[in-house]
């Protein structure tokens, strides 16, 4: 998508303007004036670039791979998403002070996103995730390392060209 426009409405909330990028279609959707710097929200703007679809096979780490499959395909700047399975997922909140949790079980994959970003010369994958196990119970935060596929994961990674999003700190 490419970011078109931005207005206040009402003083509550932003509606912002997007087109889909291989239709022209546009979108709208409101976002919580709280999340932009005084009213105008960092962004950078680029074009889709190589769109990568992986399977990951079970002992495979879910955060490495994306990783690994970003450094591989030479992708600095994109986005990412997933499902699948994982047997040991790592994962943090991050206040009061990030205390590290490792669940050992199966768990199902309910949401995981995230970004890829250059810092340095090092890839740098950041993603949050939200898994279930089987009595339902859902938990979740900010994946680490260490998180291991169980039957399978599927992911999509989105490369972002023309852009430079390590201003944006992600």
């Amino acid at each position: 998508m490419v970011f078109a426009s931005a207005k206040v409405c009402a003083g509550l909330n932003f509606i912002v303007r997007m087109k889909t990028f291989h239709d022209d279609k546009e979108c709208l959707f409101m976002v919580a004036p709280n999340s932009f710097e005084g009213f105008f929200m960092k962004h950078v703007e680029g074009s889709c670039g190589k769109m990568v679809f992986v399977k990951l096979s079970r002992g495979e780490d879910l955060v490495r791979s994306i990783q690994a499959v970003a450094d591989a395909r030479n992708i600095s700047a994109g986005a990412f998403f997933a499902i699948g399975t994982l047997s040991q997922a790592s994962f943090y909140f991050y206040r009061p002070k990030p205390s590290p949790v490792t669940i050992k079980k199966p768990l199902e994959i309910v949401a995981f996103s995230g970004s890829i970003s250059l810092r340095g010369n090092e890839t740098r994958v950041h993603g949050h995730i939200d898994v279930t196990d089987s009595d339902f119970r859902s938990q979740g935060g900010h994946l680490l390392e260490g998180s291991i596929v169980d039957a399978m994961a599927f992911v999509v990674i989105f490369e972002l060209v023309g852009a430079d999003i390590s201003e944006l700190s992600l």
